[in-house]
């Protein structure tokens, strides 16, 4: 962990050096600048992960390719993590980690600048605006005065699909954060889906799915409003609200064409 916070620090030590290097060169009021996590934090053991073919497990690859002597440790040539029971002390009070659908594998730091966003007196705040990595896209398209590609129109020759996500910069740009959203805070629908486990989620709901040693192989329904760490299933009390997650996730299926597929999850139960 001592390693782990050391290289945290290192982080910020060159975001600062970037930081630094485009206010020396006049360009930081036209950066936009984005700093964000891909997921939860990593909670695997590696170390009992099988590998593809003869190269062995994952433990005799590092024997091999790397170098993990103590003083070595946080080297380009090493190779650590700090396992399941950090990980999830890391994103408490959410529930697991990366590869988990619940709060903990999803919910992650992102931080912005961009001289436009917020008056000056109400820099430097925090966002509880639903979000999500589609919004990026859209985003910087914003904010460079460039148009969503049309759908309706091929690129280079095929067919693409909508843009799903949606600019922060209103959002953004406003002088109160907790009188506007990115996205309608009671009223927009998120699915997604990895491994085989299923979520969708409308307004504070979120009903999940994930088949054993995660979860009950039903479906679950949580309020994240009054339950971030997602504890109290609230699927027998609030059946209806249950029922019409379900027909969305549903939709969410057939428009985005996944296909079913079955994943064991022996070293990462949480």
């Amino acid at each position: 962990m001592k390693v782990y916070a050391t290289i945290v620090n290192e982080i910020d030590q060159n975001i600062q050096h970037v930081v630094s290097y485009l206010e020396s060169t006049g360009e930081l009021d036209n950066t936009f600048i984005l700093f964000m996590s891909d997921n939860g934090a990593e909670g695997k053991l590696l170390e009992a992960i099988p590998m593809m073919g003869t190269v062995g497990n994952m433990k005799q690859i590092i024997e091999r390719f790397y170098d993990n002597s103590f003083d070595n440790i946080g080297n380009h040539d090493s190779f650590v993590w700090y396992g399941p029971r950090w990980a999830c002390a890391a994103t408490a009070p959410s529930r697991g980690f990366k590869t988990w659908i619940t709060e903990g594998g999803i919910r992650c730091p992102c931080v912005v600048r961009y001289p436009r966003f917020a008056p000056q007196q109400a820099r430097n705040r925090i966002s509880n605006s639903f979000t999500t990595v589609m919004d990026i896209l859209p985003t910087v398209l914003d904010l460079a005065g460039a148009s969503i590609p049309d759908p309706s129109k091929p690129f280079r020759g095929r067919s693409i699909v909508p843009v799903r996500g949606k600019s922060w910069a209103e959002h953004l740009e406003s002088a109160d954060p907790y009188a506007t959203s990115v996205h309608g805070e009671d009223t927009h629908i998120h699915g997604w889906e990895l491994f085989g486990l299923q979520a969708i989620r409308k307004g504070p709901w979120k009903a999940i799915y994930m088949p054993p040693p995660r979860g009950t192989n039903e479906w679950e329904l949580y309020n994240l409003d009054r339950d971030p760490g997602e504890i109290n299933n609230k699927a027998t009390e609030e059946p209806q609200i249950l029922e019409e997650l379900i027909r969305h996730w549903e939709q969410y299926y057939a428009e985005t064409g996944m296909i079913d597929i079955n994943v064991g999850f022996g070293v990462t139960k949480g």
